[in-house]
């Protein structure tokens, strides 16, 4: 038994300091997978994960390493300087800004999320469901974590305002709906404002307007998409989830599905699509269903893309529907053999958006598909419904 190091608590999550504190009473990792009721497996990594983030921000006592530099930094360099008698006698900390992106995090934060996000159990189905039908919720360039100020932008935006918007609108999305058998929850990409500990984008280093730490960021994100699902259970008999990836969050879209994964294991009405190729399709009866984020491939260009991608689904349709985001506004055309929907976003503009001139009303839309009629209804959300935070 050890008394926890109280240095390390400023680079833990809640959970993780549980856990380590944990270890520290029990004496092992056995002993605190045994008291907390988890997998020692996940003690070790929950565990790990604080020394990894201390060490890389300068703090690892046990190396003489006790000068963190500061968040959003890390340790460039460090220089220890002992006397004679093998004392610490001085030292040099050298900083740079934290550039390193996605090896970590999809490492680090996927795995620590997964752990913390406790797995979902089992539920009872509804009573009654109409067998024939799906609903697709589809939410798309949400930017959570993005900041904007209703003086320019027209609406605030913020971590905790984009959260309530979020929850508010799909409620009022599945009450609109009908009690499809199945419920498709297609989160298109862009969900996250930025994809690292930098707020910026991550092809090509455009500075973002971002509120909260990436750490409080990923941790919303994931209990709250997690809600989303467990809302959509109630109404629907299985519930299938798209994770895509976008331009801002292109290594979020990775742990987001490997967390989701992970969290449903146990609950057989739910599926997720683990595909790491950014197109993504259900089949329903004779309706196809095509999800692509929209920045990789323009929606004109998606019929043919689907067709080639996945011929055994073209051809088993005789519906078919893409969708795609990215550029914030709506658009629906048909085009070789595909009805196309180009989805809005919830999030109003920000900063960038406001000084490049750039407009369209902000909407989400559940979409009710029949198996061998195709689309026959849709609901559409604007957030003005809903008071925010």
């Amino acid at each position: 038994m050890s008394a926890p190091d109280k240095g390390l608590k400023e680079f833990a999550t809640a959970r993780q300091w549980e856990v380590y504190a944990a270890v520290c009473e029990g004496g092992s990792f056995s002993a605190a997978a045994r008291d907390l009721g988890i997998s020692r497996q996940s003690v070790t990594k929950l565990h790990q994960a604080i020394f990894v983030k201390a060490a890389r921000r300068g703090y690892s006592p046990a190396h003489d390493m006790t000068a963190p530099v500061a968040d959003g930094f890390k340790l460039a360099r460090h220089s220890q300087y002992y006397d004679g008698n093998g004392n610490p006698a001085n030292k040099w900390v050298i900083a740079t800004p934290d550039t390193e992106r996605a090896a970590i995090l999809r490492e680090a934060v996927a795995e620590a999320l997964a752990c913390e996000v406790v797995k979902v159990e089992p539920t009872p189905a509804p009573a009654t469901v109409l067998q024939d039908l799906l609903n697709t919720y589809v939410v798309t360039d949400f930017h959570l974590g993005m900041l904007a100020w209703d003086k320019v932008s027209g609406a605030p935006w913020s971590l905790k305002i984009g959260s309530k918007v979020l929850r508010d609108c799909f409620r009022a999305m599945l009450e609109a709906s009908p009690a499809a058998a199945v419920g498709l929850l297609a989160q298109l990409g862009d969900f996250l404002h930025s994809d690292s500990l930098r707020a910026v984008t991550p092809r090509h280093g455009h500075i973002l307007d971002q509120g909260n730490l990436f750490e409080e960021i990923a941790a919303e994100a994931a209990h709250l998409l997690r809600d989303l699902v467990l809302m959509a259970l109630e109404k629907h008999d299985r519930v299938h989830v798209i994770m895509a990836e976008g331009n801002h969050d292109e290594a979020s879209s990775v742990w987001l599905r490997t967390i989701f994964k992970m969290v449903f294991a146990d609950e057989p009405r739910v599926t997720v699509d683990t595909s790491p190729v950014p197109y993504y399709v259900y089949q329903h009866g004779e309706v196809m269903l095509a999800y692509h984020h929209g920045h990789l491939k323009t929606p004109s260009g998606l019929p043919g893309q689907f067709a080639a991608q996945f011929p055994s689904e073209w051809g088993a349709s005789k519906h078919r529907y893409g969708n795609a985001g990215h550029m914030h506004s709506r658009e629906v055309f048909e085009r070789d053999g595909m009805q196309v929907t180009q989805h809005p976003t919830l999030a109003p503009r920000d900063n960038y958006a406001v000084r490049g001139g750039w407009h369209s009303d902000r909407s989400a839309s559940s979409e009710t598909f029949h198996k061998k009629f195709g689309r026959i209804g849709e609901v559409q959300i604007n957030p003005a419904m809903f008071a925010p935070v």
